[in-house]
């Protein structure tokens, strides 16, 4: 996670539960759409 987003591990560790399971999801929506976009360009 942290290196997907080149955020410090700490930050992480420093959010509340909730907060993580939203960013996890955001960060999965846009890992998705890049796989997406790359899928495309072959």
């Amino acid at each position: 996670m942290s290196r997907a987003s080149n955020t410090p591990v700490y930050y992480f560790m420093q959010l509340p539960i909730r907060n993580l399971y939203k960013w996890i999801r955001s960060a999965s929506e846009v890992e998705e759409e890049d796989k997406k976009e790359r899928d495309r360009k072959k």
